[in-house]
């Protein structure tokens, strides 16, 4: 118990200092990369809900973090524990150009599917020695993401107008082309004058149009790994997902409805169900730090059915610390056709934000 306790210690005074080190390479900045966190909910990690901590399997997309924790199971039976299972997800590129202007986003933009990947780990640990241990590993990235689109029409549109930008600069001055060229002083203060001119008129899209329930679809592949001492020394395979996930606004600034389906395959002999898909839905309502949602979900198997209606909360207890709370009654279609009721919530911590002027 002691050994664990040491354990998730180490992990979060990690976590919390290499968040301190990113966050600080922002700067002063008004405008940079972390503007592009649109959605400030924590996504879901595909590592993680490969696991099976929530019987929901529709994969939450949101606007790709630099880096995400997610813990889950605090308690077992009447008594808190430990969580014993962890999420990490890491976003390579975001996290090594964090600190890019906004001036040069239109080259991220240009390749942001590519650049939004994300690589994820999820594992869990048992309750006693003798428990199988759990390992996985997932890659996400995001296909369509209409804020970037429309970020990127604008930002491209202010790059071309970089020449009217410096025609005004000269008139705003009162000077000419010639006294331009041959005044290093008056060089200088035109070319402030265009910097702080793109810099206005970059910033608009975020702060006028940018929206957290805007149109979102994310792909996602995971592995998971059996291992039968706690150490993860003799990994088996387990089993294979893939998520794809479709978010649409609905014409308002307050919803966002998620579509998509989740495909899993069990490679061990003795599964009685060896493959699943999952079609689902997910209405989310709110504000970007305050939302509910109302869920529901189909599970088809090779020889068996289940259906899961359920409800929750996301909430933003800190800056950069998520709550995700899940509510919901599970209905199996076998012969018994029994219910159950089912709960679940996840702590999610993530980069501090940058609040937008």
């Amino acid at each position: 118990m002691k050994r664990r306790v040491l354990y998730w210690f180490y992990l979060l005074v990690l976590i919390a200092n290499l968040s301190k080190c990113v966050y600080a390479q922002t700067g002063d900045s008004k405008l940079n990369e972390s503007y592009l966190r649109v959605n400030m909910a924590v996504p879901d990690n595909p590592a993680f809900k490969a696991l099976g901590t929530s019987d929901i399997q529709l994969l939450r997309p949101s606007t790709p973090k630099e880096l995400a924790l997610t813990l889950s199971q605090f308690y077992k039976g009447s008594q808190f524990i430990i969580p014993t299972y962890l999420g990490i997800e890491i976003a390579p590129y975001r996290l090594a150009t964090n600190a890019r202007p906004l001036t040069d986003l239109r080259k991220y933009l240009e390749y942001r599917s590519i650049k939004s990947s994300r690589l994820s780990v999820g594992a869990v640990r048992g309750l006693n020695q003798s428990a199988i241990s759990q390992l996985s590993l997932g890659y996400r990235i995001t296909i369509v993401h209409e804020n970037y689109d429309r970020i990127y029409d604008e930002l491209k549109n202010a790059v071309n107008n970089q020449l009217n930008n410096h025609l005004f600069c000269l008139k705003k001055l009162n000077i000419t082309e010639i006294q331009y060229v041959a005044d290093s002083a008056l060089k200088e203060a035109c070319d402030h004058c265009e910097e702080e001119t793109r810099l206005k008129e970059n910033s608009a899209p975020f702060k006028d149009k940018a929206r957290w329930n805007k149109g979102i679809h994310d792909v996602a592949l995971s592995l998971l790994w059996n291992s039968t001492d706690t150490l993860v020394k003799t990994l088996k395979s387990k089993s294979f997902h893939a998520w794809y996930t479709a978010g649409f606004s609905l014409n308002t600034t307050w919803a966002q409805i998620l579509v998509g389906a989740n495909f899993n395959y069990n490679f061990q002999p003795e599964a009685q169900n060896p493959w699943n898909l999952l079609p689902a839905a997910q209405l989310f309502f709110g504000v970007n730090e305050y939302k509910g949602f109302i869920e529901v979900q189909n599970r088809f198997s090779s020889d068996s059915s289940s259906f899961y209606l359920g409800t929750g909360t996301e909430i933003s207890l800190l800056n950069g610390v998520w709550l995700q709370l899940h509510l919901g009654v599970v209905k199996d279609w076998n012969q018994n056709q029994q219910s159950r009721f089912v709960s679940n919530f996840d702590l999610r911590f993530t980069l501090p934000e940058k609040k937008k002027e």
